[in-house]
């Protein structure tokens, strides 16, 4: 992230009519702010496929609900859910701009719905460096298995502290 120093302008004065005359102005410093990157996009998907011919990711079977079954009794066959309810790895797909340099980023899976203070997993930090700030950068993330428990759960993007964004997903118990 970026910290720079934010400069207010303000017009010299005012007219009768109450619209601001310009011509001048006063410069009032109000201190550093930290300048973070934008999130244009969170996608958890089952896969993320890029083409190599042009560069383009191609998303495939992005999610937001997750469906479990219980077990039955011991010796009864296991019935699998409907599509995309049985999943492995998902992926999530980032795409940032306005990065400045560099950012250290953090994904984390949270739980929502309880007072859980710890992540149910986070990365290691990525490091994401783009000289234009302009540009857009595109991140396909390897996740682990997300747990499939009842629950609000959600993947979180941080950078350095900053919450970027989220994805909520909810799991919940095959009708």
């Amino acid at each position: 992230m970026l910290r720079a120093w934010l400069i207010d302008v303000r017009p010299l004065d005012y007219l009768s009519s109450g619209r601001a005359r310009f011509g001048g102005g006063r410069f009032f410093a109000r201190g550093w702010i930290t300048v973070a990157p934008v999130l244009q996009a969170l996608v958890v998907a089952d896969r993320v496929y890029e083409d190599k011919a042009t560069g383009k990711k191609i998303i495939a079977g992005t999610f937001s609900r997750l469906f479990f079954k219980r077990p039955g009794p011991a010796g009864q066959p296991i019935s699998i859910p409907p599509s995309g309810a049985q999943m492995g790895s998902p992926f999530a797909y980032i795409s940032l701009t306005d990065i400045h340099g560099a950012a250290n980023l953090v994904i984390r899976y949270v739980r929502l719905d309880a007072q859980e203070d710890r992540p149910i997993f986070q990365t290691d930090t990525i490091a994401v460096k783009c000289e234009d700030r302009l540009a857009t950068v595109e991140l396909a993330i390897p996740l682990p298995p997300l747990p499939i428990v009842k629950g609000v759960f959600a993947l979180e993007v941080v950078c350095e502290g900053a919450l970027l964004g989220s994805h909520k997903i909810v799991v919940d118990e095959a009708p």
